[in-house]
């Protein structure tokens, strides 16, 4: 497969199994559509999924290039994702976020953006059917843990109907407060994932 990070726009989408990816590029159910340069749909290697990362809204490399994760937090996660050998060639995986445009200055998006692409992530979620859901981030977490903060759930888990929902700090915090204890609570998180998709098997 080409290189996921820096392969274009064009030959990534048709390698992505994501029904709805051209809808969502064209989407303007939001201002965030005035603002960004691209939309970022949910990149799906084959479905269904056996695991879907989710974040909070594609960064300014997402941006650019029209493809979810594909800046320094999403090549860590793959690091750390290898370290813990949560991903083998037979692993089908996805990406998206809780909103699919970038948001200005990378700031959270609004309840009004979450809700217009609440049309997208149901799609998705329906689509791929994934046995896991790693939830990275504050935002991402209030999908299966809402009220609660990021410290207070990283590294539980929590199932809903035939899909286990699993907290995680995003790997850009750990990138930018630069704490072993935060990169540890994603290793927990990636190694918890890795159980659960392993007993799935058996």
């Amino acid at each position: 497969m080409p290189d996921y990070y820096s392969s274009a726009m064009q030959e990534m989408d048709s390698l992505n199994n994501n029904h709805f990816a051209h809808d969502i590029r064209e989407c303007k159910r939001c201002p965030l559509s005035e603002t960004r340069f691209c939309s970022c749909p949910g990149w799906f290697s084959n479905l269904p999924l056996d695991i879907l990362f989710v974040g909070m809204s594609p960064g300014q490399d997402e941006d650019e290039v029209g493809r979810p994760f594909v800046g320094k937090a999403g090549r860590k996660l793959m690091e750390l994702a290898d370290r813990v050998k949560l991903v083998t060639d037979e692993t089908t995986l996805g990406f998206t976020n809780i909103v699919r445009c970038h948001t200005p200055e990378n700031r959270p998006p609004t309840g009004h953006e979450i809700q217009a692409c609440s049309t997208w992530m149901r799609c998705e979620f329906d689509m791929t059917e994934a046995k896991v859901v790693l939830l990275l981030g504050g935002v991402a977490i209030s999908l299966a843990f809402p009220g609660k903060k990021i410290g207070e759930v990283a590294g539980s888990a929590r199932a809903i109907g035939s899909t286990v929902y699993i907290a995680s700090y995003h790997p850009a915090a750990g990138l930018h407060k630069r704490s072993p204890v935060i990169e540890a609570s994603i290793l927990h998180s990636l190694r918890l994932a890795r159980e659960v998709l392993t007993n799935a098997v058996h």
